[in-house]
């Protein structure tokens, strides 16, 4: 097939990219011709009809085999495409600033007891006792989060939510844990919410001691590690994730906060990685 002679140069351009650049478009061509002189009435004769009838026919298996190609190369490409966590790769932590401070969310007892996902919430409280460790002994401050309520409950939050305030607490259950509980140096905060920063002093006692960064770990990751984080963006400190000193009760909303949320706050890393670029930071 070519373009008519008497096409302009710019209708034989359009011509031979779109239809006759490749061999896969001719069946669509072919169907969409015949096709058309059947419907059209361009076939006059009998053996125009029937020669119109057999293109038709022969083009149609080309047409599906064509679509069937497309449709292969189109899940071959994207099959070829890495899983997300898999194309988010890490990047290492970028440095330490001078004036870093650990926080610590919900590291107590009632909280800690629960269990979690996909680390053991013994290991996350073993890998924040490994950091607080660390900032200790560079004179970095650390500050241990706790969340508690009024026996009444009146200062938790009032708003109405599917899952409801939960059940009655047991006695000692906002608690610090004892690995890292008895350390006069460190800054307690106590919070009604999911989040370090909204209704306590956590900003003012950082700033007050020119922390300018903040390293999180705790529990629950996408709860209030998350909307620690949020805030800590939101007022301007660099945030690093210590993403295996925390957990959470599901490990795909742990994932997601991990994989989607946290590149888009701050930086991620291991408890080894951010103890040895502490050590590296501080001489």
């Amino acid at each position: 097939m070519s373009a008519p002679a008497d096409a302009t140069g710019a209708e034989r351009r359009l011509i031979a990219p779109t239809v006759l650049g490749s061999a896969r478009g001719y069946p669509t061509v072919l169907a969409i011709l015949a096709a058309a002189a059947l419907l059209s009435g361009a076939a006059e004769t009998l053996e125009t009809h029937d020669l119109a009838r057999f293109v038709l026919v022969a083009a149609a298996p080309l047409l599906v085999v064509a679509v069937l190609d497309r449709s292969h190369r189109r899940l071959g490409a994207a099959s070829s495409q890495p899983p997300l966590e898999n194309r988010r790769v890490p990047m290492p932590i970028s440095t330490l600033d001078p004036r870093t401070a650990l926080v610590l969310i919900d590291l107590q007892r009632g909280i800690a007891g629960a269990g979690g996902t996909p680390h053991p919430a013994a290991e996350v409280v073993a890998r924040g006792a490994r950091l607080a460790e660390a900032f200790r002994a560079h004179g970095a401050p650390v500050v241990l989060v706790r969340v508690s309520f009024a026996a009444d409950g009146a200062d938790a939050p009032p708003g109405r939510t599917e899952t409801g305030r939960g059940g009655q607490r047991p006695d000692g259950w906002d608690e610090i844990v004892d690995e890292l509980a008895g350390h006069p140096q460190d800054v307690v905060v106590t919070k009604r919410n999911w989040g370090a920063f909204h209704g306590t002093d956590l900003d003012v006692r950082l700033r007050r001691r020119g922390v300018t960064q903040i390293v999180l770990g705790g529990i629950a990751t996408s709860l209030g590690v998350e909307s620690t984080a949020r805030a800590a963006h939101e007022h301007g400190y660099h945030v690093v994730l210590a993403t295996d000193a925390m957990t959470d009760l599901d490990a795909e909303q742990h994932r997601n906060s991990v994989e989607r949320i946290f590149p888009r706050l701050g930086e991620r890393g291991t408890t080894g990685e951010i103890v040895e670029l502490l050590a590296r930071t501080r001489g």
